[in-house]
């Protein structure tokens, strides 16, 4: 509809009169609102429908499922298929540091994202997410049932050069935060500095390591603890001559949910 312009303003746009009470097309105003009412239109752009609000959700929506035993058991599959990364990135069309983030529980994957993993490797999602919604109301784990987790393995030969986790949790529940004993091999340790979407407490239990966070080098002892913000990149290591135990809680989301 072209802008209306009122008896009263006709002194600056225009010679026609018109009745105060009506109003009439102004190709004065319709030219000059033009520009004005096209910026109108990218600062606030036309709504969508609630239909198409609610598949835009569906498409991006972020899982709330236990997200380490998501890793594991695409992990899992990729293995047993005999699937390289780089071949589920060419079947998929996602890139090959998503799956490995994705695969190492560093980031939360859209149920799009999902859609797309679990045709690659010949899964239904609705059998990779069977049972992660699952809310017990207590978890007791013994120390000889703690499940070995693969996080971020170095390719190499050498076993110093990585951390290695035990999940002190039980497999398949849904929880908010994940607790880990992780064993840092002497004069060893990650050796690459990463991320990961939440927050993170450290604690150690036994020897000392030493946490780069950002440019930072921290020192920790036997007993020290430090609490951080997830998304920096950091890395834990050890540069003693002695294997160091650290018990780690992550809480992914945690920064990003608030």
């Amino acid at each position: 509809m072209p802008p209306f312009c009122r008896a009263g303003d006709h002194q600056r746009h225009g010679k026609r009169a018109v009745p105060r009470e009506s109003g009439i097309p102004c190709r004065k105003t319709e030219r000059a609102g033009a520009g004005f009412a096209t910026k109108l239109w990218m600062l606030f752009p036309k709504p969508r429908t609630a239909a198409k609000v609610r598949r835009a959700e569906r498409r991006h929506r972020r899982i709330t499922v236990n997200l380490v035993e998501l890793a594991q058991r695409l992990k899992d599959a990729r293995l047993q298929r005999g699937l390289t990364l780089d071949e589920v990135s060419e079947r998929s069309g996602l890139a090959k540091g998503l799956l490995s983030k994705v695969e190492n529980f560093r980031v939360t994957p859209t149920l799009i994202t999902l859609s797309k993993l679990t045709e690659a490797l010949g899964l239904k999602l609705s059998d990779l997410l069977d049972g992660l919604d699952e809310k017990p109301s207590i978890s007791v784990v013994r120390r000889g049932e703690r499940q070995i987790i693969e996080r971020n393995r170095a390719q190499t030969d050498d076993p110093r050069l990585n951390n290695y986790y035990e999940s002190l949790v039980a497999r398949g529940a849904d929880r908010v935060m994940e607790p880990f004993e992780i064993r840092v091999p002497a004069n060893g340790g990650r050796q690459e500095a990463l991320q990961h979407e939440g927050e993170e407490f450290l604690m150690v239990l036994e020897g000392e390591v030493k946490f780069l966070f950002g440019d930072e080098i921290i020192a920790l002892k036997e007993g020290d603890s430090i609490y951080f913000d997830a998304e920096a990149n950091h890395r834990l290591y050890n540069d003693t001559a002695e294997d160091a135990r650290v018990v780690s809680v992550m809480c992914f989301g945690g920064r990003s949910r608030r």
